[in-house]
């Protein structure tokens, strides 16, 4: 049986000049639907750009690399901008880097504000709180707030000069109204951190453990204070070795 032929297969040339034809129609088209979301881009991105620019001279805030961990960065200054090189493009100075000079975009700088002394003087009177006082050393030479200053403590004083009569009187209409909230802070002064009374309390009177489960509940609460306590690891060590894996859980009075 003879195959019919068939008279409308292209050939190789027209076949390769059709396929650049639809390559071609397929970049053009690809240009333009690159270009309409890159436009829609820009419409969103403009909606909450903000146009900046700074003048020589002025001091800056610069979002440059750390010296040791490049890829971390952080607003860095100030510096002094020294010329503009461009709508974009700034060269500022860094006396305090390896590169005294550098070309940053303005994306990367932010205006630096001096501090008005005259509004706003440094103040060497800080507000004052609870100062907790300690008991004598003990047995391993560690220093322990006494509870019964916890209790027996005067209130936070809160009076500063720099504060109007007004404001004054807010705060301390604020501090009455929430004193259950803001006598659960560590108060600190002088030197010295009184930790929270309530925190305390619960240690002191955390009932005898009998169970595993409570025993980590009672290490749990009393690592709170580890850092007030320099050998806490080797106190709790007879604790922490009960817990251990494989070991039968017997307590002792």
């Amino acid at each position: 049986m003879e195959t019919p032929i068939a008279y409308n297969l292209k050939s190789v040339v027209e076949f390769v000049f059709d396929m650049r034809e639809r390559l071609r129609s397929s970049i053009t088209h690809e240009q333009q639907h690159a270009e309409e979301h890159k436009n829609k881009s820009k419409v969103l991105y403009d909606k909450k750009a903000r146009s900046r620019s700074f003048e020589p001279g002025q001091e800056i805030l610069a979002l440059l690399p750390l010296p040791r961990n490049p890829l971390q960065a952080k607003y860095c200054g100030p510096y002094t901008i020294l010329e503009k090189l461009g709508p974009v493009d700034y060269l500022i100075d860094t006396p305090n880097r390896r590169k005294q000079k550098r070309v940053c975009h303005v994306n990367l700088l932010k205006l630096y504000r001096r501090r008005n002394e005259k509004k706003f003087p440094n103040s060497a009177n800080a507000v004052t709180v609870n100062v907790a006082t300690v008991v004598p050393e003990n047995d391993v030479g560690v220093l322990i707030l006494a509870l019964s200053d916890l209790k027996t403590s005067t209130p936070t004083h809160t009076k500063n000069e720099y504060l109007t009569q007004l404001q004054q009187t807010e705060l301390d209409k604020l501090l009455a109204n929430y004193a259950d909230i803001f006598s659960d802070i560590h108060h600190v002064g002088l030197g010295k951190v009184q930790p929270i009374e309530k925190k305390v309390e619960a240690l002191i009177n955390f009932p005898r453990s009998t169970t595993r489960k409570q025993l980590q509940s009672f290490l749990g609460l009393a690592s709170y204070y580890r850092k007030y306590i320099p050998p806490f690891a080797w106190l709790s060590a007879v604790l922490s070795d009960v817990l251990r894996k494989n070991t039968k859980f017997e307590w002792f009075e």
